[in-house]
């Protein structure tokens, strides 16, 4: 599948094949691009933008996710505090120090805690090469 060029975000480095690649989804996903670039809401002004493209039945979806950097690393950063309490049982991952990083005291159940250190668990050797890369 090629790079979409007619969507308001500009890309200017992107990770292709998403939709081929996928380790999560078993190559059974939608988004097929991850894109760094112009933001599509930058106007005159050049802001750089990250962006999931998807692509649901040939059409390219307005559902695609756009972000700012500094937004997506705070999402990588707290991934990385997750994998951290969840597979390697550091508890520190949270404290007080942690950057504003908690455990949820509303999670809605232990139950959806409990399926979130399930989901890290199961998928720790990917999550974990993604993090070291």
């Amino acid at each position: 599948m090629k790079l979409p060029t007619h969507l308001s975000h500009k890309s200017v480095i992107c990770m292709e094949n998403r939709d081929e690649t996928d380790e999560y989804e078993e190559k059974n996903t939608d988004p097929c691009f991850v894109s760094l670039g112009r933001a599509s809401w930058s106007g005159d002004e050049f802001v750089p933008g990250i962006k999931v493209m998807r692509n649901c039945n040939g059409k390219w979806s307005g559902q695609s996710e756009e972000t700012t950097i500094n937004r997506a690393l705070d999402m990588a950063y707290l991934v990385e505090r997750a994998y951290d309490y969840f597979v390697n049982g550091n508890e520190a991952a949270f404290s007080e120090e942690a950057d504003g990083i908690s455990l949820c005291k509303y999670a809605g159940s232990q139950e959806n805690v409990d399926k979130l250190r399930e989901y890290f668990l199961k998928h720790k050797d990917e999550i974990g090469r993604k993090i070291n890369r």
